[in-house]
């Protein structure tokens, strides 16, 4: 739910306008994240979370 199909970045007007040209590689990138991704402990907060909203009035 509230993926937008068909989306992608487009730099061609800061390209044309600013000169602007990317100073890493999509796929350089990707291999970063997924090791950090990889590297990356996930800690499960809802219930805190959930808590803390409740002691503030904020849900109920």
């Amino acid at each position: 739910a509230g993926d937008i199909r068909n989306c992608f970045a487009d730099i061609s007007k800061a390209r044309e306008l600013l000169g602007f040209e990317p100073q890493h590689r999509l796929e350089h990138s990707l291999d970063e994240f997924v090791a950090w991704v990889r590297n990356t402990v996930a800690i499960d907060r809802g219930a805190d979370m959930r808590r803390e909203l409740e002691e503030r009035g904020l849900v109920s």
